[in-house]
């Protein structure tokens, strides 16, 4: 059958066109089509199609930034507590005072952490931005031991065994403590996971972050800390 000037514009739009008979023939096919989404016709260049055909574009492109955007917009839905790194501007506060407690329930001792920097860092073990940050906090533990105490707040009391067994198997060996009355008068409820405060050794916060940040900054910001008398 004779292509019609119209399937010919069609194509070399880089359109792929098939019949009301390969559709049927193929169902994956009328699924592919798109057919419901009409605005993406007119974006791909293909215009209103009539009945007898529907296009699919083969531009990879298009279809991986659509696919991508589209995978972006549910993790922000299914997750709207995750949040980009949103680095608060630095303005020392009054001292803060707290006390921390294990995961399994008993307090940590105040000498473990006084008198030093203080990352803490509130997270969730089924938060994945939270995971990425762990290997970080680790390596910043490991830099600044002596200097820097890096404590894992778990803010999901149901969480507590589930956080510790998976620190132990990842060989993680930053504190870890529970949410608290304590903290939570101290630091407020965290509106985002994860949520670090930068607290230098005179107990005054020197960063708020709420959600990711390269590890090079935190790296900027826990010196920052640390100077801070």
């Amino acid at each position: 059958m004779k292509a019609s000037s119209y399937e010919k514009r069609l194509r070399a739009r880089g359109a792929v066109l098939f019949s009301v008979e390969e559709r049927q023939r193929e169902p994956r096919i009328w699924i592919e089509s798109l057919q419901p989404v009409v605005p993406l016709y007119s974006f791909c260049g293909c215009g209103n199609i009539p009945e007898e055909h529907r296009c699919v574009p083969v531009r990879r492109w298009v279809r991986i930034g659509l696919e991508s955007a589209a995978a972006i917009l549910l993790v922000m839905l299914l997750t709207h507590r995750f949040l980009p790194g949103s680095p608060a501007s630095p303005s020392p506060q009054n001292q803060v005072a707290f006390t921390l407690t294990g995961l399994d329930g008993n307090p940590i001792p105040p000498a473990a952490y006084q008198g030093k920097a203080v990352l803490l860092n509130f997270w969730a073990p089924w938060c994945p931005p939270c995971r990425l940050e762990i290997p970080w906090l680790q390596k910043l533990q490991d830099k600044h031991r002596g200097q820097l105490v890096v404590v894992g707040v778990v803010a999901d009391p149901s969480e507590y065994a589930h956080a510790a067994a998976m620190m132990r198997q990842k060989g993680i060996s930053y504190l870890l403590a529970q949410d608290s009355p304590s903290l939570e008068k101290a630091f407020g409820d965290p509106s985002a996971l994860p949520t670090s405060f930068y607290i230098s050794p005179s107990s005054h916060v020197v960063h708020i972050v709420r959600g990711v940040v390269p590890a090079y900054t935190m790296h900027r910001y826990a010196a920052d800390a640390i100077a801070q008398r």
